[in-house]
C-alpha cells in the first residue's frame, strides 16, 4: 500500500485527548485515500474504528479487539465559486486548526467561531460540530465517505447527512461510513458573520450583531476556550478531556413544564432557555449539573469535573475509562432523579459501559 503502515497491540489511550484506553488488535495509519480503499477492498472483518485526534471518544480499558484506522491524510484545496464565495475541500486527516489558520490568513468566513475545537476535519460532520453561534452544517457542501455497507466510495450532500444538533447520519450509525474529505462553502472577506453570543461580544468589547475582522475574532474565541480548559494543551491538565461532556437537552413542552416545577421547588429559580422551536425548549446541561449539586473539581474515583468548566470531565494519570463512565453515570442518575431530565453524553463510548 502506498502509505499505510500496520502495527499490532498499540495502546489507544495516547491517541485520545482523555489519554485512556487499552490496545487495539491492529492499527493502520492511513496517509492517502488509496490506503483506505485498499484496506476496505481486502478486509472481511468488522468495520474499523476511525480515529483522528481522539478528542470525542472514551475507549475501553480492555481496548478495541478490531482494526483501528488512524486518519493521517493531508490536503486542502480552494476553488472559487463566485466573487463572494469559495469552496474549500479538506482531507479528513487534516487538523482542524490548520483549516482555521488557512481561512483566517485568506480571509474566508464561516468557521471562525469554531476556532480551538480539537480534532481533525473528518470529525467535524460526525458531531455537526458547533460553538458560539456557528455549526459546520451551515457551510458543508458535501462529505466524501467510504460506505462499508455498500463497499464503495460516495459523496453525500448535506441533506443526506441528516445534520441536527450535535448529530448526523454518521453519528447515528457510526460503523457505516468513514469520512474521507469534507467540502465547505465560505464567504470571501475578512469580516466575521454577525456576533450572536454575549460572551464573545464582551470579550471583543463590541455589540451583539457586530461584524469584526476574523483575525480579531479567532484570538478572542481561543481566549474564551482556554479559560474553560477547552483548548488542548499539554501544559493545562484541565484540557485532558473530551470538551463538553453532555449535550444540552431538548425538552418537549410537557417535560419543560415539569422541569420548571421541579427546579422551582428545589431552588426557587427557573432553568435557562438556550433556544426553542416547535414547542420544544433547549436548556443548559451545565446549569442542571450545578443545581443538582455537582461542583467544579469534584472527584469520581480518579476522574473529576473540570475546575474551569462544569460540563467537562477530566482525566489524570491513572484515570481509567471505567472511572470516566462511573462519573458520567453518577451525574446522569442524580440529574434525572432531581429533575426528570436524562443528560446524553457527547463522546462516543468504545467498548465501555456507557450511561
Amino acid at each position: 500500500m502506498s502509505g499505510q503502515s500496520a502495527t499490532t497491540g498499540v495502546p489507544l489511550g495516547p491517541l485520545t485527548t482523555f489519554g485512556v484506553g487499552g490496545p487495539c488488535d491492529r492499527l493502520l495509519e492511513i496517509r492517502t485515500p488509496d490506503d483506505l480503499i485498499d484496506h476496505a477492498m481486502t478486509s472481511s472483518g468488522a468495520p474499523p474504528l476511525t480515529l483522528g485526534e481522539g478528542s470525542n471518544v472514551v475507549v475501553s480499558d480492555q481496548g478495541y479487539p478490531h482494526v483501528v484506522l488512524l486518519m493521517r491524510t493531508r490536503g486542502l484545496e480552494a476553488c472559487t465559486i463566485d466573487d463572494s464565495t469559495i469552496e474549500v475541500t479538506v482531507a479528513a486527516g487534516e487538523p482542524f486548526a490548520r483549516l482555521i489558520d488557512f481561512v483566517v490568513s485568506e480571509g474566508f468566513s464561516g468557521l471562525e467561531c469554531l476556532a480551538g475545537i480539537p480534532g481533525t476535519v473528518g470529525a467535524l460532520p460526525i458531531q455537526n460540530v458547533g460553538a458560539y453561534g456557528q455549526e459546520v452544517a451551515q457551510t458543508i457542501t458535501k462529505v466524501e465517505v467510504w460506505d462499508w455497507a455498500r463497499r464503495r466510495h460516495r459523496q453525500l450532500a448535506p441533506a443526506e447527512c441528516l445534520f441536527g444538533y450535535r448529530s448526523s447520519l454518521f453519528k447515528e450509525n457510526p460503523d457505516r461510513h468513514t469520512v474521507m474529505s469534507v467540502s465547505f462553502r465560505l464567504s470571501r472577506g475578512f469580516l466575521s458573520a454577525p456576533i450572536t453570543y454575549d460572551q464573545v461580544a464582551v470579550e471583543l468589547g463590541t455589540d451583539l450583531g457586530a461584524r469584526v475582522p476574523i483575525s480579531d475574532l479567532v484570538p478572542a474565541i481561543l481566549a474564551i476556550r482556554r479559560r474553560k480548559g477547552m483548548v488542548v494543551d499539554p501544559a493545562d491538565p484541565e484540557s485532558r478531556s473530551a470538551g463538553s461532556f453532555f449535550l444540552n437537552p431538548l425538552l418537549s413542552a410537557r417535560a419543560w413544564a415539569e422541569l420548571k416545577r421541579r427546579v422551582a421547588a428545589l431552588t426557587g429559580q427557573e432553568p435557562p432557555v438556550l433556544s426553542g422551536s416547535d414547542g420544544h425548549v433547549r436548556t443548559s446541561a451545565g446549569w442542571l449539573m450545578e443545581k443538582a449539586g455537582f461542583r467544579r473539581g469534584q472527584r469520581f474515583r480518579s476522574a473529576r469535573i473540570s475546575r474551569k468548566h462544569t460540563l467537562a470531565l477530566v482525566a489524570h494519570n491513572g484515570t481509567t475509562a471505567a472511572d470516566i463512565a462511573f462519573a458520567a453515570r453518577s451525574i446522569v442518575q442524580q440529574v434525572h432523579e432531581l429533575f426528570g431530565v436524562t443528560l446524553m453524553p457527547e463522546p462516543r463510548f468504545i467498548g465501555v459501559m456507557d450511561t
